[in-house]
């Protein structure tokens, strides 16, 4: 009650001061107070002085504004005896935005991000991802992050995405931030904010997906039953989600509830399947007897059905035929292992399959997880029936990596060499990386090593941040959410591996053998994609492999990227290589903002306009070009 009272008499006050003498003196709200506080000023020396301060502000006009601040200042230090000196409830931990906090940032250089990200018009784009290039740290900070999470709403659809990877950039401790004014009824931002949320927080924010749930639209609904699936102890509720729902959200829920390892989700799928054969599709993470048994069986039925009829009529069927196959993933047991024989007995006429254009039937997915730079290509190898469900059983040995699935591997291998070389050649180099060239070297023999080579090293990159060599591979996922796996393989690096793909190396037998087929040095693309992967800036003896190899090499964007890498100056090498590449204005800009400074971009682009206007003068052509010079002319650093 006593706080009450001081709290309203401040309010008076203040609201008095801002609003002028004539309404604070007709008041009548102060005057009942004062009568309040003239009662506790019988009783305490203190609420005396409060109440002859309250009355000098009637009583001395002249002095009014000092009377009234005065009366504020003795009121505020008053209400402080009064505050609560203990918290009972449980506390929580602040929330701090990054790991590493980014301070001393000028207002004025986030004020034309904040103007892009708050504003609308052309040209917004260029100056969000030009600093995101050159200056993410920019992006960690808190004056800044509100905005970008309200700009996921952008209806300029390629900055709303470039949005959403900055938050993912920031990671998890954004969350809060990405929650706060959460409208589960909201539209396209809010639905970007739900999918950041599911990511960035997983079930540690469970309890906000199963309050959100159902107060959102089905399409936020969507991404919310995507973070249930995260914890196990939802399993009911998304049995009762897929009951009660329809559509597409009936399917989230069922994907969902088959992430839940669980007997008693896969006595719920089994009674699917068996009313209806299309729940074999939310079956990818049931190793349940009879699922896996209904599966092979119906995987069988339509591959005879196929060597009957090799034509695929519609991508849909070809879309159709490779998720089921996919299915095969992650189960193991001797039903499975006699599927697969018997695909492997049957590769000749599985390979009479043919496509929608009459193509052999392959399999064209890119299982590979790295990316060093934004324009280096993935390494894709389109694979054929035999090929693609021996990937699925390297993916279960991936997510297990237990011994029945060791030994399914090396029998597969053993009786169809040419077809399980690469999935047991992979095997073996993440069951002992440190011994796997000589492994490798010398117990393995096939044909087309170039490929091989290639395929075992198109997953594999040094991680600065961990200072490891990193084995890194997409999982076959549903459609729900992609998974990826990380397997740590060492700090060191068998430099033999380098000798092989430089043509160093002489071997005589085994995987890697030569012969007038192979001669690695020639795969340039390869060659210097592995190189950029691997390279390491602690390691000097393959530095002094890399640098050479790339001066014999210049001009290509994995040339730029290690000398880039190895702070050695780039702009001529990259103003060499974009006048010959085939790039558009906006991927020449991309390119130059992400390897250069503002100082060598301004140069590089200078060399390059002048370069283009030579051969065609007309300047309409050159707009991203000539706003990227006038971006860094405008800039403070430059």
């Amino acid at each position: 009650m006593l706080k009450q009272i001081l709290l309203e008499l401040q309010t008076r006050l203040q609201t008095g001061l801002i609003a002028g003498s004539n309404i604070l003196l007709s008041d009548e709200r102060l005057s009942t107070i004062l009568q309040k506080v003239d009662t506790l000023a019988a009783k305490s020396p203190v609420f005396q002085k409060l109440s002859a301060l309250c009355k000098a502000i009637f009583e001395d006009q002249e002095h009014l504004e000092s009377n009234i601040l005065e009366a504020l200042a003795f009121l505020d230090a008053l209400l402080i005896t009064q505050a609560d000196w203990k918290y009972e409830e449980e506390t929580q931990s602040i929330s701090i935005l990054t790991e590493k906090a980014y301070t001393n940032i000028k207002y004025s250089q986030l004020k034309p991000l904040i103007q892009a990200l708050s504003t609308t018009g052309s040209g917004r784009y260029d100056i969000v991802h030009s600093t995101w290039i050159r200056h993410p740290e920019l992006f960690q900070d808190y004056r800044l992050l509100p905005y970008v999470i309200q700009d996921l709403g952008d209806t300029y659809a390629e900055l709303a995405d470039l949005n959403e990877e900055i938050l993912k950039y920031c990671g998890k401790k954004i969350v809060p931030l990405l929650k706060d004014g959460f409208d589960p009824a909201g539209k396209k931002e809010m639905l970007r904010r739900i999918k950041l949320i599911v990511q960035l927080g997983g079930k540690e924010e469970n309890a906000f997906y199963l309050k959100m749930y159902p107060l959102a639209q089905p399409a936020i609904q969507k991404e919310i039953v995507m973070g249930l699936s995260c914890d196990d102890n939802n399993r009911d509720y998304l049995m009762h989600i897929a009951d009660s729902e329809k559509g597409k959200l009936k399917e989230a829920a069922l994907h969902a509830l088959s992430r839940i390892r669980d007997d008693a989700v896969d006595e719920y799928l089994l009674t699917k399947t068996k009313k209806n054969k299309k729940f074999l599709n939310y079956a990818l993470y049931s190793n349940h007897e009879e699922i896996i048994q209904s599966l092979c069986i119906t995987v069988k039925e339509q591959l005879e059905f196929l060597m009957k009829n090799p034509q695929l009529t519609t991508y849909d069927e070809e879309d159709a035929l490779e998720e089921l196959l996919s299915l095969l993933a992650y189960k193991t047991g001797d039903t499975i292992m006699d599927l697969l024989t018997w695909i492997m007995d049957h590769d000749q006429p599985l390979w009479e399959i043919r496509d929608s254009h009459k193509h052999l039937y392959k399999i064209t997915r890119n299982f590979e997880n790295i990316h060093p730079i934004n324009f280096m290509h993935p390494i894709v190898t389109p694979l054929k029936i035999s090929e693609y469900v021996m990937e699925t059983l390297f993916h279960t040995y991936l997510k297990y990596r237990s011994e029945d699935i060791i030994s399914m591997i090396e029998a597969l291998y053993k009786q169809y060499p040419l077809i399980a070389t690469p999935v047991y050649a992979r095997m073996l180099f993440l069951e002992d990386y440190a011994h796997a060239y000589d492994r490798l070297t010398q117990c393995i023999d096939v044909k087309k090593a170039r490929e091989l080579y290639a395929d075992i090293w198109k997953y594999v990159v040094y991680d600065e941040d961990k200072k490891q060599y990193v084995f890194k591979v997409k999982l076959l996922s549903d459609a729900l959410k992609q998974d990826t796996i990380e397997i740590l393989l060492g700090d060191t690096l068998d430099m033999r591996w380098i000798e092989l793909l430089l043509d160093k190396k002489t071997v005589t037998k085994g995987i890697f053998k030569k012969n007038e087929e192979i001669v690695y040095g020639r795969e340039l693309p390869l060659c210097s994609r592995i190189m950029v992967q691997l390279a390491n800036l602690d390691d000097m003896e393959l530095k002094d492999i890399i640098l050479p190899y790339f001066e014999k090499n210049k001009h290509t964007i994995c040339h730029i990227y290690i000398k880039k890498l190895y702070g050695l100056p780039i702009a001529n090498d990259l103003t060499t290589y974009l006048k010959g590449a085939k790039c558009n204005q906006y991927e020449i800009v991309a390119i130059t903002e992400s390897f250069c400074t503002e100082e060598e971009a301004f140069h590089v682009f200078h060399a390059l306009l002048s370069h283009l206007k030579s051969k065609n003068a007309n300047n309409r052509e050159y707009y991203y070009i000539e706003s990227a010079i006038h971006g860094i002319e405008e800039s403070e650093e430059y």
